[in-house]
């Protein structure tokens, strides 16, 4: 399944009650491109190196709740619908 977040904007950063969970996700479908990009940016993030990267607009963003399943592949499956009925 191809997943995105609702800004269609991409983030990555780190979360938590002790801010040790890092994350990246909302790759709208570009996983390939950004991925490594990310796991630099992640690896950084560990080691205590953000300043470099907090001037970025996607570094520690918040994405819209989504709601778990079902909910959520029922809303991807009628945005895909819709994206194939307009690109036809």
């Amino acid at each position: 399944m191809v997943d995105w977040s609702l800004n269609e904007s991409p983030a990555v950063g780190r979360a938590g009650k002790h801010n040790n969970v890092f994350y990246g996700l909302g790759y709208s479908g570009h996983g390939v491109n950004l991925t490594s990009l990310f796991g630099r940016i992640i690896a950084d993030l560990e080691a205590g190196r953000e300043e470099q990267w907090q001037k970025y607009p996607f570094v520690n963003a918040s994405l819209e709740y989504i709601p778990n399943e079902p909910l959520r592949w029922l809303g991807v499956e009628c945005a895909l619908a819709w994206y194939r009925m307009m690109g036809s």
